[in-house]
């Protein structure tokens, strides 16, 4: 058989654990709840099934049943489990004197009381599980009732799915409730990429030479050397310069940040009256009591224990002394031997217990009645204590008709709320980009590539032209170095060693030459892998912005739909529930 969580699981679509919104454990409130609900409300409109909802607890001990529901009965056993004596209520601070058999409070065996006290009713004489004497009391059950359960105790099987019923439909208020918390509170924005940093090719070309550059960034080179003082390299070229391109890449635009509006989620907490059932009362009728016909005397009319002289009738006075009828009358025949004056006395006490007799028919007769009057009236109270509970019952479901209906329509504005917050979310969301974002940051790349271009031209002009200067300046150079060497060779050998040496200085400076050239290159190509690795993270952030504005709105959607489903499935879980006591009040006018 399933248990209730698996039935409540089945009617509303939740996975129910430990940890869930609701969770089990919320799950046994609610069962708790409709097993107190529906016995309430079953009872009001079938009060002939109110009997269906108790459980009798009985006690041998004097440790008191604990009072949970309404009292329906107490009784004890006298001396037999067959004998119940009724037990009247008795107020507390009486108990005591309930014990005492001087006391007109006291209670016996056979008008037995019971009391209630901290939460539990005990009973006086107190219960005793020796010699049959156990204190019963029945009460409607409030059972507790759990998740894991497959049944509730105490409590009809013909009722167990209107429990179900209300239980499913508290869960569904829950998730309900629980939907607002799961709503995106802002929309997630990747970090914009990073403007990548360009290098520049510094590069000594006079390095590990005798040579210098002067302020004009001329050559400066020594040529004394000994006591000969050439001026043929004296008309060298100054020593072209790369004039590397400034590129002045435009600073990224300020983007406001993408602000939502705030949703305007309602509290979707019903608030359902449960009707006052005390309010039906039956009012207190005394019971009639026969009175029997009272004797005055000494004695009473049948009392034979008392025989002696001083019974006899010995004046006139003491004729209507009904104690001392039998005992005269035993006089006048044992003592006496008098059968005349016997028979008449017998005469006399056959009429008296005539006429007691017709006075006791009349008595009862009286005391029919009034128990008739009694009953008419108690009869009257019944019908109109049930008059009193349809009416109460009728003005609950209307209560609970009107509160429904103004949770309903709290929710359908929660879901309109829903619509228009995710409306105003897109429309926001597509004026920042178009207006502020789209604009700004397409502007922006627009002018970064236009400038990246107009570099990019500037720098191959520029390395072209750096590069052809160099060859001519190499060329001048060669030359005037081959005229200075041939003019040095008639020289001594000293200076024939430092035109050697001049020689391998111009060869050290065009290599110098050579690398930085390559060494531009290099830098060239790797501010383009930037450049272009910048380019590809553009694309890759508006990729990711993007999925997760797209994200966010499938959020959005997703909250929507389970809404709207599980709302649909509270109302119509809680039509069957209320329908179902409406048939129940149809059944019970038509048993009338």
């Amino acid at each position: 058989m399933e248990t209730f969580e698996e039935r409540i699981e089945a009617l509303t679509g939740l996975s129910l654990t430990s940890s869930s919104n609701p969770s089990q454990e919320n799950i046994t409130t609610f069962l708790t709840d409709g097993a107190r609900e529906v016995s309430i409300r079953i009872s009001m409109l079938k009060p002939a099934e109110s009997a269906k909802f108790t459980k009798t607890s009985e006690d041998n001990s004097n440790s008191g049943i604990e009072l949970k529901g309404t009292l329906i009965s107490a009784v004890r056993e006298h001396d037999s489990a067959s004998i119940l004596r009724p037990c009247e209520e008795i107020l507390p601070n009486d108990r005591y004197s309930a014990t005492n058999p001087s006391s007109l409070k006291y209670r016996s065996k056979y008008n037995p009381g019971y009391y209630v006290l901290n939460g539990k009713i005990f009973c006086l004489p107190i219960s005793s599980g020796s010699g049959n004497n156990g204190f019963l009391v029945t009460q409607t059950s409030m059972p507790d009732v759990f998740y894991n359960s497959v049944d509730i105790q105490d409590f009809p099987t013909d009722y167990v799915s209107l429990v179900t019923l209300y239980a499913s439909c508290k869960a569904l208020l829950s998730k309900l409730g629980a939907l607002n918390g799961t709503l995106p509170s802002d929309l997630t924005i990747p970090d914009v990429p990073v403007l990548p940093v360009l290098d520049i090719a510094n590069f000594d070309v006079v390095s590990d030479t005798t040579f210098a550059l002067d302020d004009n960034n001329d050559l400066s080179i020594d040529l004394s050397f000994g006591n000969v003082n050439y001026d043929t390299l004296a008309d060298i070229p100054q020593v072209p310069v790369f004039n590397k391109p400034v590129f002045n890449a435009p600073t990224f635009p300020t983007i406001e940040n993408l602000v939502l509006p705030q949703p305007d989620i309602l509290t979707v907490t019903p608030s359902f009256t449960t009707p006052d059932v005390a309010s039906v009362n039956i009012v207190n009728q005394v019971p009639p009591i026969y009175t029997a016909p009272t004797i005055s005397g000494v004695a009473e009319l049948t009392g034979l224990d008392q025989l002696g002289t001083e019974d006899l009738i010995d004046v006139a006075g003491e004729s209507t002394d009904f104690g001392k009828w039998f005992s005269t009358l035993g006089h006048f025949i044992e003592d006496e031997e008098d059968m005349e004056l016997a028979t008449a006395q017998i005469q006399k006490i056959s009429t008296y217990i005539q006429a007691y007799t017709a006075q006791v028919q009349n008595n009862f007769n009286k005391f029919q009645e009034q128990t008739t009057a009694y009953q008419n009236e108690i009869q009257k109270e019944i019908q109109q204590a049930q008059i009193n509970a349809q009416e109460s019952q009728q003005e609950a479901n209307l209560l609970l008709q009107k509160e429904n209906q103004q949770y309903a329509a709290e929710l359908n504005n929660y879901s309109a709320k829903i619509s228009k917050y995710q409306a105003e979310v897109g429309a926001v969301i597509q004026a920042w980009q178009s207006d502020e974002y789209g604009v700004k940051f397409n502007e922006w790349t627009q002018d970064y590539n236009a400038k990246l271009q107009v570099y990019n031209v500037d720098l191959q002009a520029e390395t072209a032209r750096a590069t052809n200067d160099f060859q001519l300046w190499n060329t001048e150079v060669q030359t005037s170095l081959q005229q200075f060497t041939s003019e040095a060779k008639a020289d001594s050998d000293a200076e024939q060693t430092n035109a050697t040496t001049l020689s391998a200085n111009v060869n050290k400076l065009n290599a110098n030459l050579q690398r930085y050239a390559l060494e531009t290159q290099k830098t060239t190509a790797a501010n383009g892998e930037r450049i272009q690795r910048y380019g590809a993270e553009v694309q890759t952030y508006t990729t990711e912005f993007g999925a997760s504005l797209q994200n966010y709105q499938a959020k959005i959607e997703k909250i929507k739909t389970e809404y709207q489903w599980y709302f649909g499935q509270y109302q119509a879980l809680m039509s069957e529930y209320n329908g179902s006591f409406g048939i129940q009040a149809q059944k019970q006018q038509g048993g009338q």
